[in-house]
């Protein structure tokens, strides 16, 4: 097993895990080496990965959240995030992805962390920036394991939306204008208007899934017409948030071969963020709502998707959906309760610790 630092160094922009057992400024790597992999870094700084209850499932190859601001990095020395690195305890190389970069206020993150061990309180990595010679050097496909489509939804809406991936990129629906950019739950999101705004993405058959995304809804749900943030059409799979029947107001359905399972969250209100993911293993159909254990209906097989998926409305334009939604990513597996979980800590920046800033030597 490894043990993974995440470490910010605040005058040169290079990210290094380190073994434990090694000096806790991380000042040696396990050869014996300066640690610098010869980048010219000159600060890093150790980010250590603490879970706050006990858990039994180890993580691998998990996308960690690392949100910057002039308290954890010095934004002077890495302009524009060219020189930031993250690396593993062997001192190799972290894919990363930087969302937002924002010297005046907060910077977004993402680092695929190879493992995280179960019950974790000292797995750790180590980032490091200030090398002026060093480029951008971001890999964002490779970030995400698993992922069929990440959103980040942090671009003008009008021209649709990035994946991350690089394989299913959204189309804007008319309605979509500039600013629908709004302030979201980390940094940039997308508002739709709930008169016929969406995202659309490439039809994809999965027999397993798990998607994620944080909402926030003008209102709270209410057993009117039907209002979806997230949808394959409306054929045979959606989340509505309001809809005409009691039984799927707040509720993440799916059709299979024989009729509509419908999982049912509880307690949601207007004007409020909420980290909400769908699952579906095979058997139990399943909605998440933050940290809290989720909601589950057994469900036989999907049936083959027909149409588009999309955000926010259906085909029909009649199930649109009104509030802002950020952060939306759909898996080609189910997640783990725990994975959830961990992932609801690292999204809300309480995953991670970070060390002193000390010289990179």
């Amino acid at each position: 097993m490894w043990r993974s630092v995440l470490g910010l160094a605040l005058a040169g922009c290079a990210f290094q895990a380190h073994e434990a057992g090694q000096p806790p400024d991380g000042s040696t790597t396990p050869d014996g080496s300066d640690g610098s992999d010869g980048s010219g870094a000159t600060a890093k700084r150790r980010v250590t990965l603490t879970f706050a209850n006990p858990r039994a499932e180890a993580l691998a190859n998990f996308a960690v959240l690392v949100a910057l601001d002039a308290t954890r990095i010095d934004y002077a020395a890495c302009p524009g995030g060219a020189n930031l690195r993250f690396t593993d305890p062997d001192g190799a190389a972290l894919s990363y992805e930087i969302e937002r970069w924002d010297p005046a206020g907060t910077s977004i993150v993402w680092v695929r962390v190879p493992q995280i061990d179960a019950s974790s309180t000292t797995d750790f990595i180590t980032m490091h920036w200030g090398d002026a010679a060093l480029t951008d050097a971001q890999t964002p496909a490779q970030v995400w394991d698993h992922a069929a489509l990440v959103y980040h939804l942090a671009e003008d809406p009008t021209f649709g939306t990035k994946d991350s991936t690089g394989t299913h990129a959204g189309t804007a629906t008319p309605q979509m204008i500039a600013a629908d950019l709004v302030d979201g739950k980390l940094g940039k999101a997308v508002r739709f208007d709930g008169m016929g705004g969406g995202i659309h993405a490439p039809s994809m058959m999965l027999p397993r899934f798990t998607w994620t995304m944080w909402l926030r809804a003008d209102a709270a749900p209410a057993g009117t017409a039907n209002h979806e943030p997230i949808t394959d059409g409306d054929t045979n799979f959606n989340f509505a948030w309001d809809h005409s029947t009691p039984a799927y107001v707040g509720a993440l359905a799916m059709h299979d071969t024989t009729m509509w399972h419908a999982a049912q969250g509880t307690g949601f209100a207007g004007a409020t963020w909420y980290l909400l993911a769908g699952t579906y293993d095979g058997l139990q159909l399943c909605l998440h709502v933050d940290a809290a254990a989720p909601t589950c209906v057994n469900a036989g097989s999907p049936s083959t998707p027909t149409a588009l998926f999309q955000l926010a409305d259906a085909t029909s334009n009649v199930a649109t959906f009104k509030g802002i939604l950020d952060e939306v990513r759909v898996y080609d597996v189910a997640r783990s309760d725990l994975w959830l979980d961990a992932d609801h800590a690292s999204q809300t920046d309480t995953l991670i610790t970070y060390g002193t800033a000390v010289p990179d030597l």
